[in-house]
């Protein structure tokens, strides 16, 4: 083992805010300077959707897009901007 990190959240709103936590804490651990991680830490709520649903639905899609096709996906990714309005999936 070469790190390790351990976060708690408050309820399944909060699981990306620790994950970030988490994240930021691993990346000091494994030595990254202090002036990088400043420099590339993009808060994971501004580079995917606050909502753990969208995420758990995009991620389906995004499998379900490599093993089946875009119409298997689909559905997948209609959920995820429904649960995450204003976010934009790619």
């Amino acid at each position: 083992m070469l790190a390790e990190a351990q976060e708690q959240a408050a309820g399944k709103e909060a699981v990306l805010k620790a994950l970030d936590s988490a994240a930021v804490s691993l990346r000091g651990k494994l030595g990254e300077s202090l002036s990088s991680a400043q420099k590339y830490d993009t808060p994971l709520s501004n580079a995917t959707t606050p909502s753990l649903e969208a995420l758990k639905a995009y991620s389906l899609g995004h499998k379900a897009l490599f093993a089946k096709g875009d119409t298997a996906a689909l559905p997948f990714y209609k959920r995820a901007v429904e649960r995450s309005p204003g976010r934009r999936v790619t």
